[in-house]
C-alpha cells in the first residue's frame, strides 16, 4: 500500500547541516527506511560517498553504487530515480526496489517477457498504425483501474531505434497491447531473494535480521504476484 513520506533532499538537508542516521534494527524500521529512501528519488542532488541506508559516509568511491531503482523509468526522469549505497548493502537496495514496486502497484518490465529488441506496433488517435518500442527501465502501471504500458515512439512515425532515443510516450492497455500486437500471454518472473548471492556478514544490518528480512520479501513477492494474476488475466506468473 503506498504510503505518503515527507523528506528533504540531501542539498535541503546539508543547507540545515543536518546529516541522518536511518534505523537498521528491525523490520519495521528498514521498512521505514525503505520508504524514506525510495521517496527521495524524486530527487537529483545526493551526497556522493553517502550510504542511503546506513547515512555512512566514506572517504573513497570505489565501493559506492548509484543504483536505478527498477521500474521507475517511466514515472520519476533520469537523473532521478537512482539510490546511492555502498556495495556491501546490495540486498538493501534490492529489497528496497521491490518495496518501492509493491507499494506503488508498479510491475516492471524487466520482470515480463516484453522484449527491448522488438519494435511494435502502436495505434494512434488518428487511426494510423506504426512502430513504437518498449524501455526495461519502465514499469506496467495501474491507472484508473486498468493496467496499462508506455510505448514510446517518434512524432514523425518513423521506425523508432532500439533502446534509441524518441519523442513521445503513449500509455495503452495491456489487452489493446498484447491484441494489435498477436501476443497471447505475458510472462511475468519476479525471482525470489537468495541468500547466496549476498555478503551478509558484510550488510549494515546483523546478519540475523537480514535472514528475516529475506524470508519478509520473498513472502511478499509470492502475495503481490498473486495479488497480480488476479487483477490482470492477461499474464502468467513463473515462480523463481
Amino acid at each position: 500500500m503506498e504510503q505518503s513520506v515527507i523528506v528533504n533532499s540531501a542539498l535541503t538537508n546539508c543547507i540545515k547541516g543536518v546529516r541522518e542516521k536511518p534505523d537498521l534494527d528491525s523490520i519495521s524500521a528498514i521498512l521505514n527506511t525503505f520508504d524514506i529512501v525510495t521517496a527521495r528519488i524524486v530527487f537529483t542532488s545526493k551526497f556522493s560517498n553517502t550510504d542511503e541506508f546506513s547515512g555512512t559516509l566514506y572517504t573513497g568511491d570505489d565501493d559506492i553504487v548509484w543504483g536505478q531503482v527498477k521500474g521507475c523509468g517511466n514515472v520519476i526522469r533520469r537523473p532521478g530515480g537512482t539510490i546511492v549505497y555502498h556495495k556491501k548493502n546490495q540486498l538493501l537496495f534490492d529489497c528496497a526496489c521491490l518495496h518501492y514496486c509493491m507499494n506503488t502497484n508498479l510491475l516492471p518490465v524487466c520482470y515480463t517477457d516484453i522484449s527491448d529488441d522488438l519494435l511494435y506496433k502502436i495505434a494512434r488517435t488518428d487511426g494510423t498504425v506504426h512502430k513504437c518500442i518498449v524501455d526495461k527501465t519502465h514499469s506496467i502501471r495501474i491507472i484508473e483501474g486498468m493496467y496499462v504500458i508506455g510505448l514510446i515512439f517518434n512524432q514523425d512515425k518513423s521506425d523508432p531505434a532500439i533502446r534509441g532515443n524518441t519523442d513521445l510516450i503513449k500509455h495503452v492497455t495491456l489487452p489493446e497491447f498484447m491484441a494489435l500486437n498477436e501476443i497471447e500471454k505475458i510472462k511475468i518472473t519476479i525471482p525470489h531473494i537468495d541468500e547466496a548471492m549476498y555478503k551478509l556478514d558484510e550488510c549494515d544490518v546483523d546478519k540475523p535480521l537480514a535472514l528475516m528480512l529475506i524470508d519478509y520479501f520473498n513472502r511478499n513477492i509470492d502475495i503481490y504476484m498473486q495479488k497480480i494474476k488476479s487483477n490482470c488475466h492477461e499474464v502468467v506468473i513463473e515462480t523463481v
